[in-house]
């Protein structure tokens, strides 16, 4: 009997009960902590397919939908870098402007930038997602129940 534990978080439970339902797992426990999900499930090892099933269930693959704590945390130091470089624009008539440009409004610019690329990644692969799962489950529980019946 195969027996393991697996950590996910509330968007990625889905995917982690789909692809164990798929390859013949048993959900014997979940438990929540905090914000995290732990998934106990088990297998019986003595089925005649399993190395087939272990197969299938290394060529499907994982889903995992990232973090959007970047998206978040980016925007504060720019925030920051911007508002310094204002009052010490609007205070002190003597600055050097292109100066504090440089070292103040183009990190700013850059953690902006950043954090717009981590949002369009995570959007573009989100989407992937969505187009590509149904049909794929679809394709492997064929493929499960078509070993399964060869037993």
């Amino acid at each position: 009997m195969t027996k393991f534990t697996i950590k996910t978080n509330s968007i990625n439970e889905k995917f982690v009960l789909d692809k164990y339902e798929i390859f013949q797992y048993r959900l014997e426990e979940k438990k929540v902590v905090g914000s995290s999900i732990y998934l106990t499930y088990s297998r019986d090892d003595s089925l005649p397919f399993i190395k087939e099933l272990e197969e299938l269930e290394k060529e499907y693959g994982d889903y995992h939908i990232g973090s959007m704590i970047p998206t978040y945390v980016l925007p504060i130091p720019a925030f920051i870098l911007l508002t310094v470089f204002l009052i010490l624009f609007l205070t002190n008539k003597e600055l050097d402007t292109v100066l504090f440009f440089c070292v103040l409004v183009i990190p700013a610019l850059l953690f902006i930038v950043a954090a717009f690329l981590v949002m369009f990644l995570r959007m573009r692969s989100i989407s992937k997602i969505e187009k590509e799962k149904p049909e794929k489950d679809k394709e492997y529980r064929i493929k499960v129940a078509n070993v399964i019946s060869k037993f």
